[in-house]
Protein backbone atom coordinates (compact mmCIF):
# COMPACT_ATOMS: atom_id res chain seq x y z
CA UNK A 1 0.00 0.00 0.00
CA UNK A 2 1.35 3.73 -0.32
CA UNK A 3 1.24 6.34 1.73
CA UNK A 4 0.37 9.85 0.21
CA UNK A 5 2.71 13.19 1.09
CA UNK A 6 5.05 10.90 4.44
CA UNK A 7 8.88 10.41 4.70
CA UNK A 8 9.12 6.97 4.55
CA UNK A 9 12.73 5.91 6.53
CA UNK A 10 13.75 2.73 6.05
CA UNK A 11 13.15 -1.01 6.39
CA UNK A 12 -0.95 -3.70 14.27
CA UNK A 13 -16.33 -2.18 23.95
CA UNK A 14 -17.01 -2.19 26.14
CA UNK A 15 -18.28 0.92 27.20
CA UNK A 16 -18.78 0.37 31.37
CA UNK A 17 -20.52 2.77 32.65
CA UNK A 18 -22.21 5.59 30.55
CA UNK A 19 -21.41 9.26 32.09
CA UNK A 20 -22.04 12.83 31.48
CA UNK A 21 -19.25 15.39 31.54
CA UNK A 22 -19.77 18.67 33.41
CA UNK A 23 -19.49 21.45 30.72
CA UNK A 24 -17.33 24.54 32.01
CA UNK A 25 -18.59 27.59 31.41
CA UNK A 26 -16.24 30.74 29.86
CA UNK A 27 -14.30 32.54 32.25
CA UNK A 28 -15.89 36.57 33.29
CA UNK A 29 -13.80 39.20 32.92
CA UNK A 30 -12.68 40.94 35.81
CA UNK A 31 -13.83 44.80 35.92
CA UNK A 32 -10.57 46.85 36.14
CA UNK A 33 -10.38 48.93 39.39
CA UNK A 34 -11.70 52.35 38.55
CA UNK A 35 -9.87 55.34 40.45
CA UNK A 36 -12.14 57.25 42.97
CA UNK A 37 -11.23 61.10 42.47
CA UNK A 38 -10.09 62.71 45.96
CA UNK A 39 -11.96 65.73 47.36
CA UNK A 40 -10.95 69.14 46.18
CA UNK A 41 -8.09 70.67 48.66
CA UNK A 42 -9.84 73.77 51.05
CA UNK A 43 -8.18 76.89 49.78
CA UNK A 44 -6.47 78.47 53.26
CA UNK A 45 -4.56 81.59 53.44
CA UNK A 46 -1.04 79.74 52.34
CA UNK A 47 -3.25 76.95 49.75
CA UNK A 48 -1.19 73.59 50.86
CA UNK A 49 -1.29 70.76 47.48
CA UNK A 50 -2.83 67.98 49.32
CA UNK A 51 -1.23 64.80 47.82
CA UNK A 52 -3.70 61.70 47.16
CA UNK A 53 -2.09 58.38 46.52
CA UNK A 54 -0.98 57.34 43.37
CA UNK A 55 -3.95 55.59 40.96
CA UNK A 56 -3.04 51.85 40.90
CA UNK A 57 -1.61 50.75 37.56
CA UNK A 58 -4.31 49.34 35.11
CA UNK A 59 -4.42 45.81 35.10
CA UNK A 60 -5.44 43.53 31.79
CA UNK A 61 -8.43 42.02 32.09
CA UNK A 62 -8.31 38.22 32.24
CA UNK A 63 -8.42 36.64 28.91
CA UNK A 64 -10.66 32.93 28.69
CA UNK A 65 -8.70 30.01 28.84
CA UNK A 66 -8.63 28.70 24.78
CA UNK A 67 -11.34 25.91 24.51
CA UNK A 68 -9.67 22.46 24.61
CA UNK A 69 -9.62 20.68 21.90
CA UNK A 70 -11.97 16.96 21.98
CA UNK A 71 -9.50 14.98 19.75
CA UNK A 72 -12.29 11.88 20.03
CA UNK A 73 -13.45 13.65 16.03
CA UNK A 74 -9.84 13.95 14.27
CA UNK A 75 -9.60 10.22 15.43
CA UNK A 76 -12.81 9.14 14.25
CA UNK A 77 -11.11 10.41 10.89
CA UNK A 78 -8.21 8.17 11.06
CA UNK A 79 -10.75 5.39 11.65
CA UNK A 80 -13.18 6.57 8.84
CA UNK A 81 -10.15 7.12 6.77
CA UNK A 82 -8.88 3.21 7.04
CA UNK A 83 -12.28 1.33 6.83
CA UNK A 84 -12.64 3.43 3.51
CA UNK A 85 -9.53 2.22 1.77
CA UNK A 86 -10.73 -1.35 3.87
CA UNK A 87 -14.12 -1.01 1.97
CA UNK A 88 -12.53 -0.33 -1.33
CA UNK A 89 -13.66 3.18 -1.54
CA UNK A 90 -10.85 5.26 -1.97
CA UNK A 91 -12.61 8.49 -3.70
CA UNK A 92 -14.07 8.58 0.15
CA UNK A 93 -10.57 8.02 1.80
CA UNK A 94 -9.24 10.42 -0.56
CA UNK A 95 -11.40 13.34 0.49
CA UNK A 96 -10.75 12.71 4.03
CA UNK A 97 -7.36 14.72 3.26
CA UNK A 98 -7.41 18.34 3.54
CA UNK A 99 -7.74 20.33 -0.07
CA UNK A 100 -10.37 17.99 -1.28
CA UNK A 101 -7.63 15.40 -1.41
CA UNK A 102 -4.76 17.63 -2.72
CA UNK A 103 -3.08 17.45 0.75
CA UNK A 104 -2.23 13.81 0.14
CA UNK A 105 0.09 14.85 -2.86
CA UNK A 106 -1.85 12.99 -5.21
CA UNK A 107 -4.73 12.95 -7.86
CA UNK A 108 -7.40 11.03 -6.55
CA UNK A 109 -6.47 8.37 -9.55
CA UNK A 110 -2.96 8.04 -8.20
CA UNK A 111 -4.10 7.85 -4.82
CA UNK A 112 -6.30 4.71 -5.58
CA UNK A 113 -3.68 3.16 -7.52
CA UNK A 114 -1.14 2.86 -4.46
CA UNK A 115 -3.98 1.28 -2.53
CA UNK A 116 -5.53 -1.03 -5.51
CA UNK A 117 -2.91 -4.16 -4.02
CA UNK A 118 -4.15 -3.69 -0.74
CA UNK A 119 -6.29 -7.45 0.36
CA UNK A 120 -6.59 -6.62 4.14
CA UNK A 121 -5.59 -3.77 6.71
CA UNK A 122 -5.73 -3.28 10.12
CA UNK A 123 -4.29 -0.29 12.57
CA UNK A 124 -3.91 0.19 16.02
CA UNK A 125 -3.94 3.92 17.13
CA UNK A 126 -2.67 5.51 19.95
CA UNK A 127 -2.98 8.37 22.63
CA UNK A 128 -3.87 11.59 20.34
CA UNK A 129 -2.39 15.03 21.68
CA UNK A 130 -3.59 18.26 20.43
CA UNK A 131 -2.20 21.59 19.84
CA UNK A 132 -3.27 24.77 19.39
CA UNK A 133 -4.65 24.19 15.67
CA UNK A 134 -4.39 20.08 15.14
CA UNK A 135 -4.45 17.26 16.65
CA UNK A 136 -1.51 13.94 15.88
CA UNK A 137 -2.71 10.21 15.97
CA UNK A 138 0.05 7.93 16.28
CA UNK A 139 -0.67 4.45 14.60
CA UNK A 140 0.59 0.79 13.84
CA UNK A 141 -0.54 -0.36 10.59
CA UNK A 142 -0.70 -4.12 9.22
CA UNK A 143 -1.38 -4.61 5.99
CA UNK A 144 -1.19 -7.61 3.62
CA UNK A 145 -0.47 -6.95 0.03
CA UNK A 146 -1.20 -8.53 -3.23
CA UNK A 147 1.88 -9.32 -5.45
CA UNK A 148 2.51 -9.14 -9.14
CA UNK A 149 3.55 -13.05 -8.42
CA UNK A 150 0.28 -13.74 -6.99
CA UNK A 151 1.92 -14.12 -3.67
CA UNK A 152 0.90 -12.47 -0.44
CA UNK A 153 2.81 -10.28 1.76
CA UNK A 154 2.77 -8.59 4.74
CA UNK A 155 3.51 -5.24 5.61
CA UNK A 156 3.73 -3.20 8.54
CA UNK A 157 3.94 0.59 9.44
CA UNK A 158 4.81 2.98 12.12
CA UNK A 159 4.13 6.39 12.70
CA UNK A 160 1.36 9.45 13.09
CA UNK A 161 -1.27 11.51 11.30
CA UNK A 162 -1.97 15.06 11.67
CA UNK A 163 -4.74 16.39 11.13
CA UNK A 164 -6.54 19.97 10.77
CA UNK A 165 -10.31 21.71 11.18
CA UNK A 166 -11.26 22.76 7.60
CA UNK A 167 -14.91 24.27 7.27
CA UNK A 168 -15.41 22.92 10.79
CA UNK A 169 -14.54 19.37 9.88
CA UNK A 170 -10.85 17.18 11.08
CA UNK A 171 -9.21 16.90 7.68
CA UNK A 172 -5.66 14.88 7.05
CA UNK A 173 -2.94 17.51 6.64
CA UNK A 174 -0.38 15.47 6.81
CA UNK A 175 1.50 11.92 7.89
CA UNK A 176 5.42 10.70 9.16
CA UNK A 177 5.14 7.18 7.87
CA UNK A 178 7.91 4.51 8.50
CA UNK A 179 8.25 0.53 7.45
CA UNK A 180 8.96 -1.65 9.81
CA UNK A 181 10.16 -5.35 9.95
CA UNK A 182 7.12 -7.38 9.63
CA UNK A 183 8.70 -10.59 10.51
CA UNK A 184 9.37 -8.97 13.91
CA UNK A 185 7.69 -10.34 16.46
CA UNK A 186 3.94 -9.05 17.10
CA UNK A 187 3.08 -6.32 18.90
CA UNK A 188 3.03 -7.90 23.14
CA UNK A 189 -0.64 -6.27 23.09
CA UNK A 190 -1.98 -8.54 20.34
CA UNK A 191 0.45 -11.80 20.41
CA UNK A 192 -2.13 -14.02 22.08
CA UNK A 193 -5.44 -13.86 23.84
CA UNK A 194 -4.73 -12.88 27.43
CA UNK A 195 -2.16 -10.36 26.60
CA UNK A 196 -4.91 -8.91 24.73
CA UNK A 197 -7.41 -8.43 27.16
CA UNK A 198 -4.79 -7.25 29.64
CA UNK A 199 -3.73 -4.69 27.55
CA UNK A 200 -7.04 -3.43 26.60
CA UNK A 201 -7.83 -2.78 30.44
CA UNK A 202 -4.28 -1.12 30.80
CA UNK A 203 -5.25 1.02 28.23
CA UNK A 204 -8.74 2.06 29.62
CA UNK A 205 -6.97 2.36 33.05
CA UNK A 206 -4.63 5.26 31.18
CA UNK A 207 -7.04 6.53 29.48
CA UNK A 208 -5.37 5.70 26.42
CA UNK A 209 -8.72 4.99 24.47
CA UNK A 210 -7.45 5.37 20.51
CA UNK A 211 -5.54 1.94 21.50
CA UNK A 212 -8.36 0.17 23.81
CA UNK A 213 -11.07 1.29 21.06
CA UNK A 214 -8.91 -1.02 18.11
CA UNK A 215 -8.06 -3.40 20.17
CA UNK A 216 -11.84 -4.74 18.98
CA UNK A 217 -11.86 -6.30 15.90
CA UNK A 218 -12.55 -4.28 12.54
CA UNK A 219 -10.90 -1.28 14.14
CA UNK A 220 -13.06 -0.66 16.70
CA UNK A 221 -16.19 -1.55 15.27
CA UNK A 222 -16.70 -4.50 16.24
CA UNK A 223 -17.86 -2.61 19.79
CA UNK A 224 -20.94 -1.61 18.23
CA UNK A 225 -20.16 1.99 19.23
CA UNK A 226 -18.35 4.84 17.41
CA UNK A 227 -15.25 5.82 19.10
CA UNK A 228 -16.87 8.87 20.78
CA UNK A 229 -19.22 7.24 22.45
CA UNK A 230 -17.01 4.25 23.43
CA UNK A 231 -14.42 6.94 25.23
CA UNK A 232 -17.71 8.42 26.94
CA UNK A 233 -18.55 5.70 28.49
CA UNK A 234 -15.40 5.64 31.07
CA UNK A 235 -15.65 9.45 31.24
CA UNK A 236 -15.86 8.45 35.07
CA UNK A 237 -14.07 5.75 35.59
CA UNK A 238 -11.23 5.82 37.76
CA UNK A 239 -9.81 2.45 37.26
CA UNK A 240 -10.64 -0.75 36.37
CA UNK A 241 -9.14 -4.34 38.13
CA UNK A 242 -8.93 -7.57 36.21
CA UNK A 243 -9.14 -10.55 37.59
CA UNK A 244 -8.66 -13.54 34.38
CA UNK A 245 -9.61 -17.38 34.46
CA UNK A 246 -8.95 -19.95 32.29
CA UNK A 247 -8.58 -19.88 28.34
CA UNK A 248 -10.56 -21.91 26.13
CA UNK A 249 -9.70 -22.00 22.61
CA UNK A 250 -11.04 -23.55 19.48
CA UNK A 251 -10.73 -23.04 16.01
CA UNK A 252 -13.06 -22.70 12.56
CA UNK A 253 -12.93 -21.33 8.85
CA UNK A 254 -9.46 -20.28 9.35
CA UNK A 255 -9.57 -18.46 12.74
CA UNK A 256 -8.82 -19.02 15.61
CA UNK A 257 -11.71 -18.15 19.12
CA UNK A 258 -10.62 -18.33 22.29
CA UNK A 259 -13.25 -17.90 24.96
CA UNK A 260 -11.60 -16.28 28.42
CA UNK A 261 -13.57 -15.34 31.61
CA UNK A 262 -13.20 -12.79 33.54
CA UNK A 263 -14.40 -10.61 36.84
CA UNK A 264 -13.45 -7.13 37.15
CA UNK A 265 -14.24 -4.26 39.35
CA UNK A 266 -14.69 -0.78 37.91
CA UNK A 267 -13.89 1.94 40.30
CA UNK A 268 -15.97 5.49 39.48
CA UNK A 269 -15.05 9.12 40.20
CA UNK A 270 -18.08 8.88 43.35
CA UNK A 271 -15.92 6.46 45.09
CA UNK A 272 -18.59 3.06 44.22
CA UNK A 273 -17.13 0.07 42.70
CA UNK A 274 -19.31 -2.05 40.32
CA UNK A 275 -18.73 -5.89 39.71
CA UNK A 276 -18.85 -7.62 36.66
CA UNK A 277 -18.16 -11.15 35.31
CA UNK A 278 -18.80 -12.75 32.07
CA UNK A 279 -16.71 -13.29 29.04
CA UNK A 280 -14.44 -11.87 26.20
CA UNK A 281 -14.76 -13.96 23.13
CA UNK A 282 -11.97 -13.05 20.87
CA UNK A 283 -10.44 -13.71 17.18
CA UNK A 284 -7.13 -14.25 15.59
CA UNK A 285 -7.30 -14.91 11.59
CA UNK A 286 -4.97 -18.80 11.11
CA UNK A 287 -4.60 -18.00 7.54
CA UNK A 288 -1.00 -16.58 6.67
CA UNK A 289 -0.13 -13.65 5.93
CA UNK A 290 -3.16 -12.28 7.39
CA UNK A 291 -2.39 -14.18 10.86
CA UNK A 292 0.41 -10.94 11.04
CA UNK A 293 -2.57 -9.23 12.62
CA UNK A 294 -2.90 -11.11 15.99
CA UNK A 295 -5.45 -11.29 18.54
CA UNK A 296 -8.44 -8.46 18.38
CA UNK A 297 -11.97 -8.69 20.36
CA UNK A 298 -14.78 -10.37 18.88
CA UNK A 299 -17.45 -9.79 21.37
CA UNK A 300 -18.03 -9.42 25.24
CA UNK A 301 -20.67 -10.12 27.50
CA UNK A 302 -20.80 -8.96 30.87
CA UNK A 303 -23.00 -9.12 33.86
CA UNK A 304 -23.23 -6.40 36.76
CA UNK A 305 -23.14 -8.47 39.92
CA UNK A 306 -23.51 -7.62 43.34
CA UNK A 307 -22.10 -9.35 46.74
CA UNK A 308 -19.10 -9.89 45.12
CA UNK A 309 -15.52 -8.24 46.86
CA UNK A 310 -12.23 -8.25 45.33
CA UNK A 311 -10.09 -11.02 46.73
CA UNK A 312 -13.18 -13.25 47.86
CA UNK A 313 -13.67 -17.36 46.95
CA UNK A 314 -17.04 -16.11 45.11
CA UNK A 315 -14.45 -14.34 42.26
CA UNK A 316 -13.36 -18.25 41.42
CA UNK A 317 -16.35 -19.40 41.59
CA UNK A 318 -17.80 -17.22 38.30
CA UNK A 319 -14.48 -17.64 36.85
CA UNK A 320 -15.20 -21.36 37.08
CA UNK A 321 -19.07 -20.89 35.18
CA UNK A 322 -21.07 -19.87 37.76
CA UNK A 323 -21.39 -16.61 35.97
CA UNK A 324 -23.21 -18.05 33.08
CA UNK A 325 -26.14 -19.19 36.15
CA UNK A 326 -26.99 -15.93 37.84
Amino acid sequence: MSFPKIRVLTIGALAILLASLSACGPATATPAPTAVPASAPVPTAAPIVVPTAAPAPPTSAPTAAPAQIDTAAAVQTILDYYDAIGQQRYDQAYLLWAQGGAASGQTAAAFAQGHAGTAGISVLLDRATASADSVTVPITIFSVENQSDQSQQAQRFDGSYTLALESGSWKIAGATIAATDAASPPIAAVADGLSLVQAYYQAINDQNYPRAYTLWAQNGAASEQSYAAFAQGFAQTVQVDLTAGSIQTSGAAGSIYAQLPVVIFAHQRDGSTQPYCGTYTLRRTNVPPFDSFGWRIQSAGLLAVADVAPGSDLIQQLLGGQCAAR
